[in-house]
C-alpha cells in the first residue's frame, strides 16, 4: 500500500481506492469522541494520526520464547512474529521504548536493542497502526502505557487475549452460519504478550488484526462510522459522507433505517441476547461496508473485539460457556454493582449517543426528518429485534448512564441520566411492525 494524499473525500474516491481512503478517513475525517478528549491526549507528533507523517518506522525487538505468551488461532504467517533466530518479534510503539527500558526494566527492549523496523501508518486512536509495504498488511494494536484520549491504552495479558478469544467464537458462529447476514468483523488471529523480565508484571501485548473482514464476501469499501458525520478537515466544503450516501435514495430517511439502523440493531440484539456478547458499538468500533462497486450500504463491520463484554447471566441462561481465558476482564456478573449500568452504558451511551444521535441529527438537518419520529422508530426496531428482551435488560428502565467528561483512569464513575431516547421505558409497545419498504419505517406503534 503506497500512501499518498487523498484529494477529495467523496464517495467516488472511496470506491476507486478503498484502502487508502480508509486510512485517510481514520486520520482526517474524524471529529473525535463526544467526550472531547480525542485530540487533547495524543501520541508524539510524528506518530499521531492527526499531526504525524504519512508513515513512521515501528521498531521491533527480539524476545525469548520463554518470556512470551502467544494466544490465537494459528493462522498468522510465522514471518510476522518470528525472527530468523527463532525468537519472537515484538513490536513496540516508539513512545514506549524508554518505558520498557526505564520503568519495566526490560532485559531485551531498550533504545539500543532495536532488531529492526517496519513502516506503518497510524489510525484513529494512535496506538493502532496499519503495516505499509508488507506482503500481507495487518492492523497492529500496540501496548501504550499512557493516556490516549481519556484512557490508558496499556495491553495487559487479560486485555491482549480478550479480542482474539472473542474472535475465535465469532469465527465459529460464522462457520455454523449463525450470524446475521449483515454482520461482519475484523478477525484478531493472534496476541503476543511479553512477561517479566521482558515486560511488566501484568504483561504487555501486541494484537494482530486482519485487514480483510469476515465473511469473505465482504469485499466493498469500508467507512468508519465517525467519518459518516464528520467533516473532512482538508475539504470542509465536501458534503458529509452520510449525506452523500443517503442522497442516492428517493426517501433518505427510510434508507437510513433500512440500510443502516436496522442492520446495526439486528447485529446488536443477536450478539447480546443470543450470545451474551454485549458490544461496544460506538462510532470508532463500527464501520459501514458498501456493496462492491456501489454506494449501497450492506454490512456492519465490527472491530476492536477486546471491548465486547461477556454477559455471564445471559450466557448461563443460553447454556453457553462462561469460562474465559481472559477472565475477569470484560466479564459482567449479576452481583457486580454496575451490572445493569454496563448494559445502559453500551447501548444508551456508546451506541445511542455516539452513533444514533449523530445520524438522527444529520437526517433532521439535511433531509427534514422528524427527530421524534425517527427516535421512536429506532426504539421500536430495538424492541422488535430483541423480541422484547430489552425491557428487562435495563434496570431501572427510566435511567441511562454514561461516563460524562471524566478521564477514565482509576475508579470510573457512571453518570446517571433520566429518560433514555432510543428504547422504550415507560410502557411496553404492542403491535410494532417494521416495514420500511412500504414507505413508513413503522406502521403501528400501539402501547399496551
Amino acid at each position: 500500500m503506497a500512501l499518498s494524499v487523498v484529494l477529495l473525500m467523496l464517495l467516488e474516491k472511496i470506491l476507486t481506492d478503498p484502502l487508502e481512503s480508509l486510512v485517510y478517513m481514520e486520520r482526517y475525517v474524524n471529529e473525535g469522541s463526544p467526550s472531547g478528549y480525542s485530540f487533547k491526549h495524543t501520541s508524539s507528533l510524528i506518530t499521531s494520526s492527526r499531526t504525524g507523517n504519512a508513515t513512521f518506522e515501528l521498531p521491533y525487538f527480539e524476545v525469548d520464547r520463554n518470556t512470551a505468551f502467544v494466544f490465537g488461532n494459528g493462522s498468522v504467517p510465522e514471518s510476522i512474529f518470528c525472527s530468523g533466530s527463532g525468537q519472537f518479534r515484538f513490536f513496540v510503539h516508539p513512545d514506549m521504548v524508554n518505558i520498557f527500558a526505564d520503568e519495566y526494566h526490560s532485559k531485551c527492549i531498550s533504545p539500543s536493542s532495536v532488531a529492526g523496523t517496519i513502516k506503518v501508518s497510524p489510525l484513529a486512536n494512535d496506538r493502532t497502526v496499519i503495516s505499509v509495504d508488507e506482503c500481507v498488511p495487518y492492523f497492529i494494536k500496540l501496548h501504550y502505557d499512557k493516556i490516549l484520549g481519556r484512557i490508558n491504552k496499556s495491553l495487559s495479558m487479560e486485555k491482549s487475549i480478550a479480542g482474539p478469544e472473542t474472535s475465535l467464537e465469532l469465527e465459529g458462529l460464522l462457520s455454523d452460519k449463525q450470524l446475521p447476514e449483515e454482520f461482519a468483523f475484523f478477525p484478531e488471529p493472534l496476541a503476543l504478550v511479553v512477561l517479566p523480565p521482558s515486560g511488566p508484571q501484568e504483561g504487555a501485548g501486541v494484537i494482530l488484526r486482519n485487514i480483510k473482514p469476515l465473511p469473505e464476501k465482504v469485499s466493498g469499501p469500508l467507512i468508519p462510522f465517525f467519518s459518516l458525520f464528520s467533516q473532512d478537515i482538508g475539504h470542509t466544503e465536501d458534503p458529509l459522507l452520510l449525506v452523500q450516501l443517503l442522497s442516492n435514495y428517493e426517501n433518505p430517511t427510510v434508507a437510513l433505517m433500512e440500510r443502516i439502523v436496522m442492520p446495526i440493531l439486528r447485529c446488536y440484539t443477536y450478539l447480546t441476547f443470543k450470545r451474551g456478547l454485549v458490544q461496544e458499538s460506538h462510532s470508532q468500533n463500527l464501520l459501514l461496508g458498501l456493496e462492491e462497486g456501489s454506494f449501497h450500504p450492506k454490512y456492519i463491520v465490527h472491530r476492536d473485539l477486546m471491548g465486547i463484554y461477556r454477559d455471564v447471566p445471559i450466557r448461563n441462561e443460553l447454556g453457553l460457556s462462561t469460562q474465559f481465558a481472559s477472565h475477569p476482564y470484560r466479564c459482567n456478573y449479576p452481583n457486580d454493582e454496575n451490572y445493569y449500568r454496563v448494559h445502559s452504558y453500551y447501548y444508551d451511551s456508546k451506541l445511542g449517543d455516539y452513533v444514533f444521535k449523530k445520524i438522527v441529527d444529520v437526517a433532521v438537518q439535511h433531509f427534514g426528518a422528524n427527530a421524534n419520529q425517527l427516535t421512536g422508530d429506532i426504539a421500536d426496531a430495538f424492541w422488535e429485534y430483541s423480541g422484547g428482551q430489552c425491557w428487562d435488560h435495563f434496570q431501572p428502565r427510566d435511567k441511562w448512564y454514561d461516563r460524562g467528561d471524566q478521564l477514565l483512569i482509576g475508579r470510573r464513575e457512571f453518570i446517571e441520566h433520566h429518560n433514555p431516547q432510543f428504547r422504550h421505558w415507560k410502557t411496553k409497545p404492542r403491535n410494532v411492525y417494521l416495514n420500511a419498504s412500504q414507505g413508513a419505517t413503522v406502521l403501528s406503534r400501539d402501547k399496551a
